[in-house]
């Protein structure tokens, strides 16, 4: 279960940070950095966001449902990377501020993983599969969510706090992954959804 974060690109770190410093990791090379930003939303409303490393092609604002309520801002939802018909917003660091556009999304729950968890699971870049409960596989939490394969990632499943609060999940939390029968149409053992 992931916070609202922002993802960032090259050319600006330096204006507003000089050097990101890595705290945890959430990947083989991504982190959450220790420093964060400022949001600043149309209506005055100030949140801050903790900023993913390192720095990517471009810049990004994922936002919860309650925190774009709270900024007064109309962010879609959509996949991470995804950034077309999407607002901007006032970004501000410890030393200076500027105005992001495009880039703030509310991001569509997603599971990242590696080639090789993909690989053993029978799964590829961009399938979608169904999120059951870990107690009960029966209970599905969550249907037709993306997977996003590659060698940066580890295996997770990434919500943001309204989807956990819906769903009763916080970090570290474990999740049973169902194959759509659809996705399987293609294989010779039948369209039953089913546990991997």
């Amino acid at each position: 279960v992931l916070f609202r974060s922002t993802r960032t690109c090259n050319p600006w770190l330096p204006d507003v940070f000089g050097l990101l410093h890595e705290g945890s990791h959430t990947g083989l090379t991504q982190f959450a950095a220790l420093e964060s930003v400022s949001v600043i939303g149309p209506n005055g409303q100030t949140i801050d966001v903790p900023v993913i490393g390192p720095a990517r092609k471009t810049d990004e604002v994922q936002l919860s449902r309650s925190d774009a309520l709270k900024l007064g801002i109309d962010a879609p939802i959509c996949t991470p990377g995804d950034h077309e018909d999407t607002p901007g917003i006032l970004i501000k660091g410890p030393r200076t501020q500027f105005t992001l556009k495009p880039g703030v999304i509310r991001g569509l729950p997603h599971i990242h993983m590696s080639p090789r968890d993909a690989d053993r699971l029978g799964l590829a870049d961009r399938d979608c599969i169904d999120v059951a409960s870990e107690a009960d596989r029966q209970r599905i939490l969550f249907r037709n969510i993306p997977v996003l394969v590659s060698v940066d990632y580890r295996l997770e499943l990434h919500l943001d706090t309204d989807e956990g609060n819906a769903a009763k999940l916080v970090p570290a939390d474990c999740v049973g992954l169902r194959k759509r029968a659809a996705m399987r149409a293609r294989s010779s053992k039948g369209t039953r959804d089913r546990d991997i």
